[in-house]
C-alpha cells in the first residue's frame, strides 16, 4: 500500500478543504454573533461578580540551624519537602478552624474547609525558593489579611508543634529501648551469675587438671613397670639358662678317711685294719647348691615378674578409667566454657546497647531537632488596598474561543443534515 493510497490524491485534499472553507462561509454569521453573544454574557458575568480583596502572606522554609551532635557536615537536602509541608500544614482542620474564628461559616455564603481551600485559600511555591506564598481571597479587606496572618501563624505554630512532638516521640523511643536494653543487661547478668554459682568451672576445671596429672603419672609408672618387666623376663631366661646348665644332684666318691662321722662309727665296732678300710671309696649324692641357688633367684624372679604383671594390668585399667573420667570431664568443661563465652558475650553485647542507648537518650531531641524545618513569617499580609476578581477577562476569552470552536462544529452538523435531506437530493439531480 502506497502513500497515495493512505492519505489520498492531492486534488481531493483541496477539495476537502476547499469544501471546510466553504461551509463556514455559509454559517459564518451564526458562528460569529454565537461568538460575540457568549463573550458578552461571560464579560457580563465577569462584571457583575462582587469585589474581592486578595491578601497575601510569604513564609520561608529553612533547614534546622542545630546541628546534630557529631556532626561534621550539614546535608542539604530536607527531612520534609516542600510539598510535604503544604500537605501537612494547610489541611481541613487549620481550614475548619480558621472559618470557626473568623465566622466565615455563618450567612448564606457560609464556608466549608473543603471550599476554604479550593476557593479562598491558596499556596503557591516560587521555583527555586525555600519560600511559600499564602494568599487569602475574601470580600473585606481587613478580614483578607486577619485571615492570612492568621492561618500563616497558624501553620508556624502547628509546624513547630510537629518539630517539638517529633523530638519528645524520639527521646520517648529513646528511652523505650533503653528500658528494653537494661532489661536485657540484668537477664544476662544474671544468667551469667547463676551459671557461674551453679557450674563450678573452676571446680572443673581444676578436676581435669588433677586427672591430667593422675594421667602423666600412671603413664610413667606404666613405662617403668613395662621397663622393669623387660629387665625380669631377660634376667629369667638367662636363669632358665644357667639353670638348665646344672645339675640338681652331684655324686660324690669319699673315703672313710674324710668323713670323720664314718671313721668314727668304724672304730666304735672295733675294725681292725682301719688302713684298709681307708681305701675303700664311698659314692654319694649331694644336692646341688649352685642349681639350688639359680633355682631360688628364678623362682624370686618369676614371683617379682608376676607382681609386675599383674601391676601392670592394674596401671591399664587405672589409665582406662582416667581417660573415660578425663573425656567426660573434659566434655563438661567445654560446654561450660562456651556456654560461660556465650553468657558473658551476650552480656557485654547487652550492656555495649544499653550504653549506646543511654548516651544517645540525651542527643536524640536535639538529632531531630537537627533534622527538622524551621518555618517562619518573612513577611505579614497587609490590607489590600484594590479590589481582586477572581474571574478576570481572560474567562471572556476562553468563553469566546469555546463558543467559536462548538458553532463551527454545529456548522459542519447542520451542512451534513441539510445536504443529506431527500428535497435537497432532488434539486442537486435537477441541477
Amino acid at each position: 500500500m502506497t502513500t497515495q493510497e493512505v492519505k489520498g490524491p492531492p486534488q481531493e485534499r483541496d477539495v476537502d478543504l476547499v469544501y471546510m472553507l466553504d461551509v463556514l462561509w455559509k454559517w459564518k454569521w451564526l458562528i460569529i454573533l454565537g461568538t460575540l453573544v457568549a463573550a458578552s454574557m461571560s464579560l457580563m458575568r465577569v462584571m457583575q461578580e462582587p469585589a474581592a480583596f486578595r491578601a497575601t502572606a510569604t513564609l520561608m522554609f529553612s533547614e534546622s540551624r542545630i546541628a546534630s551532635p557529631g556532626e561534621t557536615a550539614r546535608n542539604e537536602k530536607l527531612w520534609r519537602t516542600p510539598q510535604s509541608l503544604q500537605a501537612t500544614l494547610f489541611n481541613q482542620s487549620l481550614a475548619l478552624e480558621t472559618i470557626r474564628q473568623f465566622g466565615l461559616d455563618k450567612g448564606q455564603s457560609g464556608l466549608t474547609p473543603r471550599q476554604f481551600l479550593l476557593d479562598v485559600l491558596s499556596i503557591t511555591l516560587p521555583r527555586d525558593t525555600n519560600l511559600i506564598t499564602l494568599s487569602v481571597v475574601l470580600p473585606n479587606a481587613q478580614t483578607a489579611a486577619d485571615v492570612a496572618n492568621y492561618v500563616a501563624q497558624k501553620a508556624v505554630a502547628l509546624n513547630r508543634a510537629l518539630n517539638e512532638s517529633g523530638a519528645a516521640a524520639a527521646q520517648a523511643y529513646i528511652r523505650e529501648q533503653e528500658a528494653g536494653a537494661k532489661e536485657e543487661v540484668e537477664h544476662a547478668q544474671t544468667l551469667l551469675v547463676d551459671f557461674k554459682r551453679t557450674a563450678q568451672v573452676e571446680n572443673l576445671r581444676a578436676r581435669a587438671s588433677v586427672l591430667l596429672g593422675q594421667k602423666a603419672f600412671l603413664s610413667q609408672k606404666l613405662s617403668d613397670c613395662s621397663i622393669g618387666m623387660q629387665g625380669l623376663k631377660a634376667e629369667l631366661a638367662q636363669l632358665r639358662k644357667a639353670l638348665a646348665a646344672q645339675e640338681r644332684l652331684l655324686s660324690v666318691n669319699r673315703s672313710i678317711d674324710s668323713d670323720p662321722a664314718v671313721l668314727a662309727a668304724a672304730q666304735e665296732q672295733g675294725a681292725r685294719d682301719l688302713r684298709t678300710l681307708s681305701r675303700i671309696q664311698i659314692q654319694s649324692q649331694e644336692i646341688n647348691e649352685t642349681y639350688q641357688r639359680v633355682q631360688i633367684d628364678l623362682i624370686n624372679k618369676e614371683a617379682a615378674l608376676g607382681a609386675l604383671e599383674s601391676q601392670h594390668q592394674d596401671i591399664i585399667q587405672k589409665l582406662k578409667e582416667n581417660e573415660v573420667e578425663l573425656a567426660l570431664l573434659t566434655g563438661r568443661v567445654v560446654d561450660a566454657e562456651a556456654r560461660l563465652e556465650r553468657l558473658d558475650r551476650d552480656y557485654q553485647l547487652a550492656k555495649e546497647a544499653y550504653q549506646l542507648y543511654a548516651r544517645k537518650a540525651n542527643d536524640a531531641s536535639f538529632l531531630f531537632i537537627s533534622r527538622a524545618v524551621e518555618l517562619d513569617v518573612v513577611d505579614p499580609a497587609v490590607v489590600p488596598g484594590n479590589a481582586y476578581r477572581r474571574r478576570s477577562f481572560l474567562s471572556v476569552v476562553l468563553a469566546s474561543i469555546a463558543s467559536a470552536f462548538t458553532l463551527m462544529v454545529l456548522s459542519f452538523v447542520m451542512e451534513y443534515r441539510r445536504q443529506t435531506k431527500p428535497g435537497h437530493a432532488r434539486a442537486t439531480d435537477r441541477g
